[in-house]
């Protein structure tokens, strides 16, 4: 058993430390969230990313070290320290060297995931970091509990706001916590808005343009319907509010010919100065051939929503349809594949390569995905614990609950899908897996009391 609070840590520390340290390459000008910094810097910001994404990377320092490592710093503190304080909460109950193993290896996960950085490594970090404080909120003195429970819930509310559409998330927390809250209903809502609010009270740290990013949304959706129904009618309306978004005549053969199912880059670009980017080149021209403008005025991007939902409701059935193509997407964790190790490049990126051969392997066969996710923990219910009954289960531990995120947060990306990339779901998993370590000592404490009970009633009934 691992008994000591410390010691039992400190590798989660070690792994926290070679990670970073191998991670610290001093190129942090790539990706959505640099993008994100350089607009929000320039003289005329657009919203492509999100205003907050814009406000929080743009307001890391750049000073002593590239703003890229601070926030490789930040990510790595609020990880380690939401896996601590979790680690700690564990420690109440007996913890055997398997569950300490399982700890150990989906850290070593989830900090190889906020390494890599991006909006959704930012989520994580906070969200874990959010989480943590929850979970020991739960047995602390009362006059603590509201003080660590808010913070807590708040912190995740806050990393909800990179991706406002998943705001079942922020009230997640509050479904882990058995004790009373008062005031819970009133909460739920508070902490379901935070995430949009905190998105356009962004619009005014900075002269922002609003671009209207969900018309991603509305191109791959209307791809969907104009490449993939059987309609005739269905396929020709589709193209024609297609064609209305940025003033062209394709027909539906010739815009289908460039149509993907896992993205809408396929159909739809953006048309973006440099001084927008916040760059002084020319950005890369996609031959895509549906043009977002970031100049289209508020009337024409009325019109076109417009469009869209009465289309979308006058045909509900085909787009659920393709919703449900997309959800086999994503609970599949995308297309994402890759081995890192086979890349020739320095010696220490080499050593950087092998030393996260694990999580490319768990990514590359997609062994975090919610589809492995939910197997994986019906099998273990259904082979280690099949003598407890799944009521008996759910009532004492947190497995439904954890099973109600993964699934609540993938519906809601294929509801804004727009590209077939794993890391958009890792999160919800990892989560799910450190919930599952919590339960572990109290299934196996329900599992060996029932071995009593039945040996007690053998003896009596011989």
């Amino acid at each position: 058993m691992i008994t000591k609070l410390h010691h039992g840590f400190a590798p989660i520390i070690v792994i926290g430390i070679i990670s970073g340290v191998l991670s610290w390459d001093g190129e942090f000008d790539g990706g959505d969230i640099a993008a994100a910094r350089k607009s929000y810097l320039g003289d005329s910001p657009i919203d492509i990313w999100g205003a907050f994404s814009g406000f929080f990377y743009g307001n890391f320092p750049n000073v002593f070290i590239p703003w890229g490592a601070w926030l490789l710093l930040f990510h790595l503190f609020c990880t380690v320290l939401g896996l601590f304080l979790i680690w700690k909460h564990l420690l109440a109950n007996k913890v055997s060297r398997l569950t300490y193993l399982c700890f150990v290896s989906i850290s070593y996960v989830l900090i190889g995931f906020v390494c890599y950085l991006t909006r959704d490594s930012t989520m994580a970090a906070l969200y874990t970091l959010g989480l943590g404080i929850v979970i020991v909120s739960e047995k602390a003195k009362l006059k603590y509990f509201y003080i660590l429970f808010f913070l807590g819930v708040c912190i995740t509310s806050v990393s909800i706001s990179f991706r406002p559409w998943l705001f079942f998330a922020s009230i997640f927390p509050i479904l882990l916590i058995n004790r009373s809250v008062r005031y819970k209903r009133l909460l739920i809502g508070v902490l379901a808005i935070i995430p949009f609010l905190l998105d356009q009270l962004s619009y005014s740290t900075g002269d922002f343009n609003k671009v209207h990013p969900e018309l991603q949304v509305v191109i791959h959706d209307l791809g969907y319907m104009s490449c993939v129904s059987n309609d005739k009618n269905i396929r020709t309306e589709a193209t024609n509010i297609l064609n209305s978004i940025s003033a062209t005549s394709y027909t539906n053969t010739e815009l289908c010919g460039d149509f993907r199912l896992s993205t809408w880059q396929g159909l739809g670009k953006w048309s973006a100065s440099p001084k927008e980017l916040g760059i002084t080149f020319e950005p890369f021209d996609s031959p895509s051939k549906i043009t977002i403008s970031t100049t289209m005025t508020e009337s024409k991007y009325d019109e076109i929503r417009n469009k869209y939902l009465t289309f979308l409701v006058t045909n509900s059935k085909d787009y659920l349809q393709n919703k449900i193509i997309q959800l086999t997407q994503v609970v599949a964790a995308g297309d994402t594949f890759g081995f890192r190790v086979f890349e020739n490049s320095t010696r220490k990126i080499e050593i950087k390569n092998l030393f996260f051969v694990p999580y490319d392997f768990l990514i590359s066969f997609h062994l975090l995905s919610p589809l492995f996710t939910i197997i994986f923990a019906a099998m273990l219910i259904f082979i280690r614990y099949s003598k407890l009954s799944l009521e008996l289960i759910f009532i004492n531990t947190k497995m439904l609950p954890a099973a109600i995120f993964v699934i609540s947060w993938s519906i809601l990306t294929t509801i804004a899908y727009i590209n077939d990339i794993g890391r958009y779901v890792y999160l919800s998993t990892l989560i799910f897996y450190l919930l599952l370590i919590l339960d572990i000592p109290t299934l196996e404490s329900m599992r060996k009391q029932l071995k009593v009970k039945s040996a007690i009633i053998f003896r009596e009934n011989d």
